[in-house]
């Protein structure tokens, strides 16, 4: 069994081949430009969740701050209220 492949036949292929290969340049033209442009979206949105992340931990540090600052006044009050009540007490 023989296989004739005539010019014409190799031609129309080549055509073919061709044209989508025209098709695929043209999607891919402003790649690099996409590329760089998805790279810094990303380096935003990293940038973002970095000060996120950092503003999520200084609100626990002043959390802790705030209760502890609020110890010593609620401590005060209680022992001025208990010297007070013995001072009315006596």
């Amino acid at each position: 069994m023989s296989v004739t492949v005539t010019t014409e036949q190799m031609y129309q292929l080549l055509v073919k081949i061709d044209q989508r290969l025209i098709a695929m340049s043209t999607s891919f033209e402003n790649l690099d430009e996409r590329v760089a442009d998805h790279e810094a979206r990303i380096r935003a949105i990293e940038s973002e969740e970095n000060l996120v992340r950092r503003v999520v931990m200084i609100e626990g540090k002043l959390e802790e701050l705030q209760k502890r600052v609020w110890a010593i006044p609620g401590a005060a009050t209680l022992i001025a209220l208990a010297a007070l009540i013995a001072t009315f007490i006596r």
